[in-house]
Protein backbone atom coordinates (compact mmCIF):
# COMPACT_ATOMS: atom_id res chain seq x y z
CA UNK A 1 0.00 0.00 0.00
CA UNK A 2 1.19 3.82 -0.84
CA UNK A 3 2.12 5.29 1.90
CA UNK A 4 -1.08 7.67 1.54
CA UNK A 5 -3.83 7.51 -0.64
CA UNK A 6 -6.90 9.92 -1.21
CA UNK A 7 -10.69 7.91 -2.30
CA UNK A 8 -12.88 9.72 -4.07
CA UNK A 9 -15.77 8.20 -3.18
CA UNK A 10 -17.99 7.59 -0.36
CA UNK A 11 -16.46 5.17 2.45
CA UNK A 12 -20.47 4.23 2.73
CA UNK A 13 -22.29 4.55 0.20
CA UNK A 14 -19.94 4.58 -3.02
CA UNK A 15 -21.17 8.09 -4.24
CA UNK A 16 -19.30 10.61 -5.82
CA UNK A 17 -21.06 13.36 -4.45
CA UNK A 18 -18.91 14.86 -2.03
CA UNK A 19 -18.07 17.75 -0.97
CA UNK A 20 -15.29 19.22 1.11
CA UNK A 21 -16.68 20.88 4.18
CA UNK A 22 -14.00 21.44 6.53
CA UNK A 23 -9.86 21.39 6.01
CA UNK A 24 -7.49 22.04 8.71
CA UNK A 25 -3.94 22.45 8.47
CA UNK A 26 -1.52 19.12 7.75
CA UNK A 27 -0.96 17.78 10.93
CA UNK A 28 1.29 14.67 12.18
CA UNK A 29 -0.38 11.51 12.86
CA UNK A 30 -1.70 11.40 16.95
CA UNK A 31 -0.30 9.29 19.86
CA UNK A 32 3.54 9.45 18.29
CA UNK A 33 5.14 10.07 21.34
CA UNK A 34 8.95 10.04 21.33
CA UNK A 35 11.87 10.50 23.99
CA UNK A 36 13.79 11.86 21.87
CA UNK A 37 13.46 15.05 19.10
CA UNK A 38 11.48 14.24 16.13
CA UNK A 39 10.70 15.81 12.68
CA UNK A 40 7.11 14.69 12.20
CA UNK A 41 5.65 14.01 9.18
CA UNK A 42 2.46 15.68 8.48
CA UNK A 43 -0.79 14.54 6.72
CA UNK A 44 -3.79 16.30 5.03
CA UNK A 45 -7.07 16.44 7.49
CA UNK A 46 -9.91 17.13 5.34
CA UNK A 47 -13.81 16.59 6.12
CA UNK A 48 -16.00 16.06 3.54
CA UNK A 49 -19.83 15.11 3.25
CA UNK A 50 -21.53 12.52 1.20
CA UNK A 51 -24.23 14.71 -0.29
CA UNK A 52 -25.80 11.31 -0.97
CA UNK A 53 -25.91 9.57 2.29
CA UNK A 54 -25.03 12.38 4.80
CA UNK A 55 -21.71 10.34 6.07
CA UNK A 56 -18.75 13.08 6.87
CA UNK A 57 -15.71 11.32 6.24
CA UNK A 58 -11.82 11.86 5.76
CA UNK A 59 -11.04 10.31 2.39
CA UNK A 60 -7.11 10.60 2.68
CA UNK A 61 -6.08 6.99 3.82
CA UNK A 62 -3.04 6.69 5.56
CA UNK A 63 -1.69 3.31 5.45
CA UNK A 64 -1.52 1.18 8.35
CA UNK A 65 2.29 0.69 9.08
CA UNK A 66 2.60 4.02 9.30
CA UNK A 67 -0.19 4.49 11.77
CA UNK A 68 0.45 1.72 14.01
CA UNK A 69 4.08 0.34 13.70
CA UNK A 70 5.22 2.93 16.66
CA UNK A 71 2.00 2.72 18.33
CA UNK A 72 2.37 2.54 22.43
CA UNK A 73 -1.37 1.89 22.82
CA UNK A 74 -2.68 -1.48 23.50
CA UNK A 75 -6.25 -1.91 24.88
CA UNK A 76 -5.26 -4.48 27.49
CA UNK A 77 -3.32 -1.29 29.15
CA UNK A 78 -7.11 -0.22 30.18
CA UNK A 79 -8.59 -2.46 32.87
CA UNK A 80 -11.82 -3.31 31.78
CA UNK A 81 -11.87 -1.74 28.32
CA UNK A 82 -12.07 -5.48 26.92
CA UNK A 83 -14.85 -6.16 28.85
CA UNK A 84 -16.48 -3.19 28.26
CA UNK A 85 -16.55 -3.64 24.68
CA UNK A 86 -17.99 -7.09 24.65
CA UNK A 87 -20.93 -5.76 27.10
CA UNK A 88 -21.31 -3.05 24.38
CA UNK A 89 -21.73 -5.92 21.33
CA UNK A 90 -24.10 -7.81 23.60
CA UNK A 91 -26.14 -4.83 23.86
CA UNK A 92 -26.02 -3.62 20.37
CA UNK A 93 -26.76 -7.24 19.24
CA UNK A 94 -29.35 -7.34 21.15
CA UNK A 95 -31.07 -4.36 20.16
CA UNK A 96 -30.56 -4.95 16.47
CA UNK A 97 -31.74 -8.42 17.21
CA UNK A 98 -28.61 -10.31 15.39
CA UNK A 99 -28.47 -13.67 16.06
CA UNK A 100 -25.66 -15.29 15.13
CA UNK A 101 -23.70 -17.96 17.10
CA UNK A 102 -21.04 -16.15 18.76
CA UNK A 103 -19.60 -16.61 22.11
CA UNK A 104 -18.63 -13.41 24.40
Amino acid sequence: MKKIIKKNNCRACKSYNLKKILKYNDSPIGDDYRMYAHNHEKYPIEVYLCKSCGLTQLLHVISPKILYSNYIYKTQDSPGLTEHFIDFARKVSKKLNIKKKAKF
